[in-house]
Parts: structure tokens; C-alpha cells; sequence
């Protein structure tokens, strides 16, 4: 058996619960940068490393290195009997099993079976005797689940974001959590009024009763979400973002309002972090972040800039396109 799973903390604990089989954690944060349509695996992990790289992540031809060896295999599945797809409920596994779900919807495999276990809880947490339980209830994957994991993945590299809300109406076929992970995945969109994303707003929100040092915000920020996703980088990520601006929104205490230095990960754990009072402006709906400060974000396979800036409108639950000149 092959066991798919989304990182190393839980091919540990599936380990440590006595589940004997090859693993392949898939390691992959699709919820951040570009997801562009029309490129096969190979060609998307490039362009996931390189940008990777770019936030600091790794080195680019380590992170290549890695991609290759992971979708190695992945190639060689029908050496196995079975292939197990175990991932959680969070945005985060969400769109690793979309992306696996569309690979499996293209390749025939007439002596492996498919299977998968998605709950909502998370496997490093869970005590061995309910791995133990799940694993014994795995199911087999449907065409109609299939499906679903392509038109689902389609839309998420859709250049525009209607096809991923228009699946919010839609059934799940088999993939109950991909709804929410998908509306999740909106919500990083900015928002009318202020032009923050959620997980911007949250960050803010939290600083707005008092500076916090890194730990307690990043819990405090996890507590907000239904099914929390961000790992410590991808979290590092944004505070980055709203500090590194011309005008930033949040600051350590103590620092110039100089940027951080990316070349020096560990020293986002220093000292507290503050919202700042342009922060609070924007925070309160007096600023938009998007109109003072423009943006160059990628969602999946949506690249906002100037002349395509999308938003999410979280009152009437649907994408709208910024209308305004130049944005």
C-alpha cells in the first residue's frame, strides 16, 4: 500500500499507530501564490519552486529536487495494490487532495485501488486507536468523487474566481469538506471597504487590544479559523506582507518601520508585533489597503493586479470585479 498524505507530521503519526506502508507526504502550500491553468505537474512544481524560493523558503534547486522525487513517486503508483489519499478537513489538505484527485482522474489503473479517508480532524493529533478505527473504514474512490477533485482543481487555476464560487451551490460528491475549503480560499480575496483579505483582517484584529509576541498572535489567529491551515512559514508570509509595505499596517515593537529582513526567517519571532495606525484605519473600514497600496497577489490560477483585482463580498457571498480606474 501507498499512503498519500499531506506532510511529515502525519506519515509520523501514522507510523507511530502500527499502519505499515510506503508513505509520500505530499508537502505542497497551494493556498499561497500562483496555480496556473494548463501545466501538467512537472511544469506546475517548477513553477511552485520558483516561487517558493522567492519567499525564502529554499533554495530553488533543492525545492525542484524535492518535486521531482515526490511526483517520481507518485508516476510509480500501479507498483502498488492500493493507494490510500488521507488528508484533513483545512484548506491547506484541501487543495493537496483536489490536485492528487485530478492527477488520479487522468491515468488508468486497473490493479491498484483508490481509496480515502478525509475527517474532520487532524491526524497528528488524533490517539492511534481512532487511526486505527478510520483506517479499517477507508472507502473506495467513485468516478463521481473523481470528477469532482478535477472541476473543483479546474476552478481554483480558473484565471478568474467564478468557477470556484459558483461550486459553493454545488454538491460535493463524495468531498464534503471542499465547500468550505473553497470558500475559505475566497476569502483571501480583499474585502469591499478595507482590501484585506481574512486571514489580514485577523492578524489585525487580534493586535488591535494590544501588541502580542509572535506565538500567542499565531494561536490567536488559528483560534479564528473553522479549520485552521496556515503553518508557522505560510503564517511568517503574511505578517511579512503587511510590515514590508511602503506604509505598513503592522510593526515590531521597537523597530523603525524598515522592513524585516527576509534573509533571517528566525527574527519574525522576536520581540512583540503592533498594528499600526494606518492599520487601524484600514482596519475600521477609513482606508482601502488595495487602493494605497495596490496589489500583486496570486490565488490559484488568479493573478491580482492592477486592471484585474478581484474581490470577495462576504454580506452577499459572491466574487465582484473592481470596477474603479487602474484597479
Amino acid at each position: 500500500m501507498l499512503i498519500i498524505t499531506n506532510g511529515d507530521s502525519a506519515v509520523e503519526a501514522l507510523r507511530a499507530a502500527g499502519i505499515e506502508a510506503e508513505y509520500l507526504p505530499w508537502r505542497a502550500v497551494l493556498h499561497d501564490g500562483p496555480i496556473p491553468e494548463g501545466l501538467d505537474l512537472s511544469a506546475l512544481s517548477s513553477v511552485r519552486a520558483t516561487y517558493l524560493a522567492s519567499l525564502g523558503w529554499g533554495e530553488e534547486s533543492k525545492i525542484k529536487a524535492d518535486f521531482t522525487e515526490r511526483n517520481s513517486a507518485l508516476e510509480e503508483f500501479r507498483r502498488h495494490s492500493e493507494v490510500l489519499l488521507w488528508f484533513e478537513h483545512d484548506l491547506y489538505d484541501q487543495l493537496q487532495l483536489l490536485q492528487i484527485l485530478d492527477w488520479f482522474s487522468r491515468r488508468a489503473r486497473p490493479d491498484t485501488r483508490l481509496t480515502l479517508i478525509c475527517e474532520a480532524e487532524f491526524v497528528a493529533q488524533s490517539p492511534a486507536r481512532r487511526l486505527e478505527e478510520l483506517f479499517d473504514r477507508r472507502g473506495e474512490v467513485p468516478p463521481t468523487t473523481l470528477e469532482m477533485g478535477w472541476r473543483a482543481w479546474a476552478a481554483v487555476r480558473s484565471p478568474t474566481p467564478q468557477r470556484s464560487a459558483a461550486l459553493l451551490e454545488s454538491g460535493d460528491e463524495g468531498l464534503p469538506f471542499v465547500q468550505a475549503a473553497l470558500l475559505r480560499f475566497l476569502e483571501e480575496y480583499p474585502a469591499p471597504g478595507t482590501g484585506l483579505a481574512r486571514s489580514e483582517r485577523q492578524i489585525l484584529e487580534s493586535l488591535l487590544p494590544e501588541p502580542l509576541p509572535v506565538s500567542m498572535l499565531f494561536h490567536q489567529v488559528g483560534c479564528r479559523e473553522e479549520a485552521a491551515y496556515l503553518g508557522d512559514w505560510s503564517f511568517w508570509h503574511q505578517l511579512r506582507i503587511l510590515a514590508d509595505d511602503a506604509q505598513p499596517l503592522i510593526r515590531r515593537e521597537g523597530d523603525s518601520l524598515r522592513p524585516v529582513d527576509p534573509s533571517q526567517p528566525g527574527s519574525w519571532r522576536e520581540g512583540d508585533w503592533a498594528i499600526t495606525q494606518l492599520g487601524k484605519e484600514v482596519l475600521a473600514g477609513r482606508q482601502d489597503r488595495v487602493r494605497l497600496l495596490g496589489m500583486n497577489k496570486w490565488l490559484g490560477g488568479v493573478h491580482l493586479r492592477p486592471g484585474n483585482i478581484w474581490r470577495w463580498d462576504p454580506q452577499k457571498g459572491r466574487v465582484i470585479r473592481d470596477q474603479t480606474q487602474g484597479f
